[in-house]
């Protein structure tokens, strides 16, 4: 479970608990409040997505569909940094799911779930750039079978 503690972000394990640093506030001249938000890595965004975002807008169910598969996404995925994704990351995350055994049509709803949070990201000023999970082509489902 993650919750918020000023700017640093408090997960509680088992084994104890980790913080995320998600940035320094600071107070400029004009005695506005800015936030610097430092490079986070990809096990940061997703957190901060979950909590901010999915927790808010989806139903509950959803969210802990959504944390299933976060969980299982492997660690060189999760250890880049956000402004270093790229295209070939995505693909690459793809193929992993397909070599693992997973069916066309759950990867392809992996990969709009990836698309909805980059799109998030994209809008919060998380990530810059463009979709690179919107530049990666859905696989084919090949047909479906139908009663009659």
């Amino acid at each position: 479970m993650w919750k918020t503690n000023s700017s640093l972000l408090l997960e509680q394990t088992e084994t104890g608990s980790r913080v995320l640093d998600l940035g320094t506030s600071f107070c400029t001249t004009d005695g506005s409040i800015r936030k610097i938000i430092k490079t986070r890595t990809m096990d940061e965004l997703f957190v901060i997505w979950m909590e901010d975002h999915v927790r808010l807008t989806k139903a509950t169910t959803t969210y802990h569909s959504y944390q299933s598969i976060l969980n299982r996404i492997p660690k060189w995925f999760m250890q880049l940094k956000v402004d270093r994704v790229e295209p070939t990351h995505a693909q690459r995350l793809l193929a992993n799911w397909h070599r693992e055994g997973l069916k066309a049509l759950t990867i392809n709803s992996r990969r709009a779930i990836f698309v909805g949070m980059f799109s998030w990201a994209i809008r919060m000023n998380n990530y810059k750039g463009t979709n690179p999970f919107s530049a990666v082509a859905k696989l084919n489902e090949g047909l479906k079978e139908m009663e009659t």
